[in-house]
């Protein structure tokens, strides 16, 4: 790790930052950040990097013209809390997102939260949308259902990816069942979104021998792994490797931020 942040610090570069979701509560996976905090992390990413559309990074690298400090933000698996908490923050400070989403349980808990919290976690009571009440649990931590799945793609400065359909380790699977997975979470939501889906994400950043044919195959332009590192010039447009934020105030995160970006 030590030698990766040297890396980044002297080599041109940029951190494709990953979250999950943006709530408060019980989350014995470290897979929130609440959204007090969030807001502070995009005030310093206003202030102090260059924020960038994940696509325009991937062009950027390819040309060898990455703009000095660029960050892009990316959330995996598909939160409601992504609509409710995560957008107006980011609309606020100006910062744009892609949001690779898991189609195969729209509006429910997802399987690893159910399992694991002992309460469950919930948006900020005065999150906007907080109080919905359409049969998905409002105020739970849970995944977007369709009609906010909609909504949250029609806001300009958010791409949808895709994060296949049920959220399987790809490199347990065989092929077959892959192709299944990465093919079909794509076409669920071209039909939802009525465009093309060109970003992708591995679920548990699993990927097999395999699995980046597959994804190339599928028509997808770039894809996320959860590799901890900053991505490079001549970084493999499909193992875009990411830095993983975690639940800490402004400060800390613009300290940790500082050491994987060159200086100011």
């Amino acid at each position: 790790m030590w030698l990766r942040r040297t890396r980044a610090r002297l080599l041109p570069g940029a951190a494709i930052l990953g979250y999950h979701s943006i709530s408060e509560g019980d989350d014995p996976l470290g897979l929130a950040v609440s959204p007090a905090r969030f807001a502070e992390h995009l005030e310093v990413l206003a202030r102090r990097t260059r924020p960038m559309r994940l696509d325009a990074l991937t062009r950027a690298l390819r040309d060898r013209r990455v703009p000095p400090r660029a960050v892009v933000v990316t959330f995996d698996d598909g939160y409601a809390d992504l609509l409710h908490a995560a957008a107006p923050l980011l609309e606020r400070h100006d910062v744009p997102a892609t949001a690779f989403v898991t189609t195969g349980s729209p509006g429910q808990v997802f399987p690893w939260d159910a399992r694991t919290a002992s309460a469950p976690a919930r948006l900020q009571d005065n999150a906007p949308g907080s109080g919905r009440s359409d049969g998905s649990a409002p105020m739970t931590r849970r995944a977007l259902t369709i009609a906010e799945l909609a909504t949250l793609a029609g806001k300009e400065w958010i791409e949808v990816g895709a994060h296949t359909i049920s959220h399987p380790r790809l490199a347990d699977l065989e092929p077959e069942a892959q192709r299944r997975e990465i093919q079909g979470g794509k076409a669920a939501l071209e039909e939802v979104l009525g465009r093309r889906v060109e970003s992708f994400s591995y679920p548990h950043g699993s990927v097999g021998r395999k699995t980046v044919t597959l994804v190339r195959q599928a028509g997808y332009e770039r894809a996320c792994t959860s590799v901890f590192d900053v991505a490079h010039a001549g970084s493999d447009r499909w193992r875009l490797p990411r830095i993983w934020p975690r639940d800490v105030d402004g400060d800390v995160f613009a300290r940790w931020l500082d050491g994987w970006l060159p200086p100011r």
